[in-house]
């Protein structure tokens, strides 16, 4: 039978997660505070300080609450993927690979630890030790969707195109709603100049997603190059028009939000290439005469 303070700490610890799947990651800090407060050398504690803390955009104070989850214990192999992971989103990939292989070896069949650590090597240009180590995951978890996206990623480092749009499809045959999943394989088309078949992926993903803030910068991305490529040659309204209602809405509301300078400046870009091919033009038609 479970006593008054042992019901209180399962009841905080329900509270935190249940904050932190609703984003109320500034109400899941204070939980948290109070948590460490009675347990600081809580290391899953200090994982879900880091990860509320990342969400929010506190990248410093996420950095240094992870690394005190590894001080709290060493061996902890979920904290040196969630630094690793860190680390390899502000650009540190030799200290992100380094973490992501302790993970490993500290958890070799753990499908996080192995999924990041193939990530992190297909970056730092170990791409087929990263394809060996998708391929092991997929042997290990062969029903996760996070493994084939694994595959995908190294073998688009290996330019191996198909086997990569092979791999991703697969991943979203096990979890059709996946966001990671939808983001890669549009990726995927990019590479491969397939701009249209990309911005339906990631309409499709926002559809499933609506709230899911790297598939919105995905999508506004995407749609501003295809169009801007095409402006180049007039083309730009034409495609325009031909992409679907909600996309176009999509792409005005989201433009919006471009920071002012940032608009004013591509429109003189535009502007600027217009009047260097009008006076082109002109110098020809002179030289001409």
């Amino acid at each position: 039978m479970t006593n008054w303070r042992e019901e209180s700490r399962n009841h905080l610890i329900a509270r935190i997660g249940h904050l932190s799947r609703l984003n109320r990651h500034e109400q899941a800090i204070a939980e948290i505070a109070r948590l460490l407060a009675r347990e600081p050398d809580n290391s899953k504690a200090h994982v879900d300080l880091a990860y509320s803390h990342w969400q929010l955009g506190n990248g410093k104070e996420a950095i240094n609450a992870v690394r005190g989850a590894i001080r709290c214990d060493p061996e902890f192999a979920d904290a040196h993927v969630v630094l690793s992971m860190f680390l390899e989103r502000q650009g540190a990939l030799d200290a992100a690979l380094w973490h992501a292989r302790t993970a490993a070896r500290l958890d070799p069949k753990g499908t996080s630890s192995l999924y990041q650590l193939s990530r992190c090597q297909a970056m730092s240009g170990e791409a087929e030790s990263a394809l060996k180590t998708a391929q092991l995951l997929v042997q290990t978890a062969p029903n996760d969707c996070i493994a084939h996206d694994a595959a995908g990623f190294a073998a688009i480092h290996l330019r191996r195109w198909s086997d990569a749009e092979t791999s991703y499809r697969e991943a979203l045959a096990r979890d059709p709603n996946h966001p990671v999943a939808f983001h890669n394989l549009a990726l995927l088309h990019r590479l491969r100049r397939k701009h249209k078949q990309a911005i339906e992926l990631l309409h499709a993903g926002l559809r499933a997603h609506p709230d899911n803030g790297m598939l919105r910068r995905a999508l506004y991305r995407m749609v501003d190059e295809w169009i801007s490529r095409r402006s180049w040659f007039g083309l730009g309204h034409t495609v325009y028009r031909h992409l679907k209602p909600e996309v176009r809405a999509f792409y005005r509301a989201e433009r919006k939000r471009v920071p002012l300078p940032l608009r004013i400046r591509s429109s003189a870009t535009l502007v600027i290439a217009v009047l260097f091919l009008g006076g082109l033009v002109v110098l020809m038609k002179a030289l001409g005469a």
